[in-house]
């Protein structure tokens, strides 16, 4: 019965043939966090959403061809942290910034702002 040597030996293998998009682990600094109109249409991910939904759209680096849609991040900003799906891909953001629906940014500041700093990390 020498399966579970055989497995744990494969495992490490199969975990390297099969990375996880994005890192899982890493919080990123997010120097441009702001807020759009999740209404207006069918997202990148292919989905439609109200501006209530708590849902973000990712920067092309993070958004990784669509392969982190349906993740759940941890958003914090100045001392409070809000948790949101990837439903969407924001290709003027720049590496690491985020766009928010219109309810996820008031949670974390006024839309008359416009623009937030803070940081993300998949949850």
């Amino acid at each position: 019965m020498h399966f579970p040597v055989i497995l744990g030996a494969l495992l490490p293998l199969a975990v390297l043939a099969n990375p996880v998009p994005g890192d899982l682990k890493k919080r990123v600094e997010a120097t441009r966090i702001t807020w759009y109109d999740v209404s207006a249409g069918t997202t990148a991910c292919g989905g439609t959403y109200s501006n209530s939904d708590a849902v973000v759209a990712l920067a092309s680096s993070e958004y990784a061809s669509g392969a982190n849609c349906g993740k759940q991040i941890s958003i914090t900003v100045n001392d409070q942290t809000v948790d949101a799906t990837v439903v969407d891909l924001c290709p003027g953001c720049p590496s690491g910034g985020l766009d928010l629906s219109e309810g996820l940014f008031s949670q974390v500041g006024s839309l008359d702002t416009g623009v937030l700093s803070g940081s993300w990390e998949f949850a």
